[in-house]
């Protein structure tokens, strides 16, 4: 789990089975969007995939941070650290 505070458009995290999450939107009333890729950048950009929920079943923040482990760089790949 992160912080709530890290939550922010642009970040990355990573989920515990290396899921890497692209923060995308946040919404007014703080529900949080965001693409998706597997733990592998070698495709680079074209990795990324809308791999939410749709966005009438956005997390809110809290929700978000409970599902990931940590913080990364969004070109992040364990085979490269």
């Amino acid at each position: 789990m992160v912080d709530v505070s890290e939550v922010v458009v642009g970040s990355c995290f990573v989920t515990a089975n290396e899921q890497v999450r692209r923060v995308t939107e946040i919404t007014e009333d703080g529900l949080v969007g965001y693409e998706a890729r597997g733990k592998s950048f070698k495709l680079g950009e074209k990795a990324w995939h809308i791999g939410g929920p749709t966005k009438s079943n956005w997390p809110d923040k809290a929700t978000f941070a409970a599902q990931v482990v940590r913080k990364v760089r969004c070109d992040w790949d364990p085979d490269f650290e």
